[in-house]
């Protein structure tokens, strides 16, 4: 298990920043230029899946790279970011834009298991959603769209989620106040799904309403690459050893026992399971705690010694909601080739890790998860939106899907 897979060299983040920003100020203006104001001719999705008679006939316009602005402005922002963390004359944002922040010596990057699995999730959402919305009668581009703002707000409601259960840990020890640089630092973990699920859902509603296409329709085009980001994410998860869960059994298989301990880290810092053992505590029993554990039981609770070398062996529940994120993924696969009714995918998707998340949670132990009434914040949202599926399923059924043929649907219909 390891926090930090490689780095990238400083001077190679050198190179790029400034290239990223160069083709997103370029692509802007290309768009400005040549783009913006133009009328549309055949799109993608007025061409049907298969080629006819007519294709040799139908003149294909030229497209541009350009001709999506949200992408340029995405990539500008992009090494803006970049210099900003890699760039040693930077203290603020602000700094960015001074040319000290280019003149100084940069530092290399390292990128963390969960930063590598979350954007590798996002690539693969990308390959499995603009297909499946293509089919549904989405212009590829405009789901290209939805999907970067879907991404974008999921990120960004997973981030907020777990920012506002855990306020403490991103107040500034000076002034008392919320750190901004804090709360934007991601490559650490510090995401809740299902804050990423609802701040996905209001992207996607924010984008969809102003080209009056079906949420539902998207969603179940969506929904299965929310199943599988959450089958790799949580591998990175694994790797770094946070959202963990309860002490095993004294009777827990030996492989189960090594995939559940996770160690302190060489630069002396432990992953979160370890930290969690040895400065917090865990629950088992005293005769335990001192005999299998060595440790030290006071205020009810074991903890390890400082110079423990591993935490003690908990339940990888990472790598359960990871095997039951690929099982989500298999049911919804068969249900989207069943589907009778537009958002059918999206109710089955809600109910089934609604509940199965809910479950899970039981054997959580991790201390990041906000709690009340005695239920995780996840197990708050999981049973409720369960329930809401369930109540819409009877209303949504009494109306067939729409799914027009891809080469009757344009843009400005969909």
């Amino acid at each position: 298990m390891r926090p930090e897979l490689f780095s990238l060299p400083g001077a190679l983040l050198k190179l790029a920043a400034p290239l990223l920003i160069a083709w997103g100020l370029v692509s802007l203006s290309l768009y400005a230029l040549f783009v913006r104001g133009k009328p549309e001719a055949q799109t993608e999705a007025e061409t049907p899946d298969e080629p006819s008679e007519n294709d040799q006939q139908t003149p294909r316009r030229f497209r541009l790279v350009v001709d999506n602005p949200l992408n340029a402005t995405l990539t500008v922002i992009a090494g803006l970011v970049l210099a900003r963390y890699a760039s040693t004359g930077v203290e603020s944002f602000a700094h960015v834009f001074k040319p000290s922040a280019w003149t100084a010596p940069w530092k290399s990057v390292p990128l963390h298991s969960y930063g590598v699995m979350l954007g590798l999730s996002l690539v693969l959402g990308w390959n499995v959603t603009l297909p499946l919305a293509r089919r549904l009668g989405l212009a590829r581009d405009r789901a290209a769209d939805c999907y970067v703002v879907t991404a974008a707000m999921a990120v960004a409601g997973s981030r907020v989620l777990y920012v506002l259960t855990n306020w403490a840990e991103f107040r500034d020890p000076a002034t008392g106040s919320l750190s901004l640089p804090a709360v934007l630092s991601l490559r650490t973990g510090g995401l809740v799904a299902y804050g990423g699920f609802l701040g996905g859902l209001l992207g996607s509603w924010l984008y969809l309403r102003r080209h009056e296409f079906s949420l539902r329709r998207w969603a179940d085009a969506a929904v299965p690459s929310l199943a599988l980001g959450l089958a790799v994410t949580r591998i990175g998860c694994f790797l770094y050893g946070c959202d963990f869960g309860a002490p095993l059994p004294r009777s827990a298989p030996a492989w189960l026992v090594k995939a559940g301990t996770f160690p302190r880290w060489e630069d002396g810092r432990g992953s979160p399971a370890w930290a969690q053992h040895t400065l917090d505590g865990f629950r088992v029993d005293t005769a335990r705690c001192v005999q299998q554990f060595n440790g030290d039981m006071h205020d009810g609770l074991c903890h390890l010694g400082a110079n423990a070398s591993a935490s003690a062996p908990v339940h990888p529940t990472q790598l359960y909601e990871s095997l039951i994120s690929w099982a989500l993924l298999g049911l919804l696969a068969f249900t989207w080739k069943r589907r009778r009714f537009d958002g059918q995918v999206l109710l089955v998707a809600t109910m089934g890790y609604g509940l199965a998340r809910s479950a899970l949670e039981v054997l959580r132990d991790d201390g990041n998860r906000g709690a009340l009434a005695g239920l995780s914040t996840s197990q708050w949202i999981g049973l409720g939106t369960a329930a809401l599926a369930a109540a819409l399923w009877k209303r949504w059924a009494k109306s067939p899907p729409n799914e027009p043929p891809a080469q009757q649907v344009s843009p400005e219909t969909t």
